[in-house]
């Protein structure tokens, strides 16, 4: 499965959304987008043509509102953030498949599916050494470490400085890697353990 991150909502914070798409365009493909300028979901929709796609994020983040312009017409309740905790409120409720362009000629129909929102997406459930494996830019190189076992949060011949030089893997990004795999690490130590 391929996945993209479409940066939205990117009228409200230009500056945001530029540092946002500096950090993760090396790893996956990337687009900034606003429904203040619909043309700016025009790459996606093309990034997203013939295949089915499913859009999946934080509530409030724009998925209904980017679902109803590239389908040209409201297919799902939009919402407005609330007002006590400025987030995002549950507006899709149930996940639903659309075709988003018919195809004549050699354009191919798009699928998408919107999906239900969420608070917050928890990864406790990832043992430490699998962290990688949601980091393309490190599952795609793993055999570049000096050890098949390598942790990339230090270990000497560890590729991952090399992806930072190289501008394959903003700093950044490592930082927050080797900052959630020691959390992960902590917790897997400690998984056994029970209130005595």
């Amino acid at each position: 499965i391929e996945f993209i991150l479409m940066i939205s909502k990117s009228d409200q914070d230009p500056e945001n959304a530029r540092r946002l798409y500096s950090e993760y365009s090396p790893a996956v493909k990337c687009f900034v987008t606003s429904a203040a300028d619909r043309e700016s979901f025009k790459p996606v929709t093309d990034c997203i043509r013939g295949c089915i796609t499913v859009v999946a994020g934080q509530s409030g983040a724009g998925k209904s509102t980017f679902v109803n312009s590239v389908a040209g017409s409201a297919l799902m309740d939009t919402g407005e953030l609330s007002d006590r905790t400025k987030r995002g409120k549950h507006t899709t409720r149930h996940s639903e498949l659309f075709t988003i362009a018919d195809g004549d000629g050699d354009e191919s129909p798009a699928y998408i599916i919107d999906s239900p929102g969420f608070s917050v997406l928890d990864a406790d459930e990832i043992e430490p050494i699998r962290l990688q494996d949601y980091y393309p830019e490190m599952y795609n190189n793993k055999k570049a470490c000096r050890f098949m076992d390598c942790s990339h949060t230090g270990e000497p011949g560890c590729f991952a400085q090399e992806l930072v030089r190289s501008g394959k893997m903003h700093p950044d990004r490592l930082e927050r890697y080797i900052k959630i795999y020691r959390e992960l690490e902590e917790e897997y130590k400690n998984r056994y353990r029970q209130n005595k």
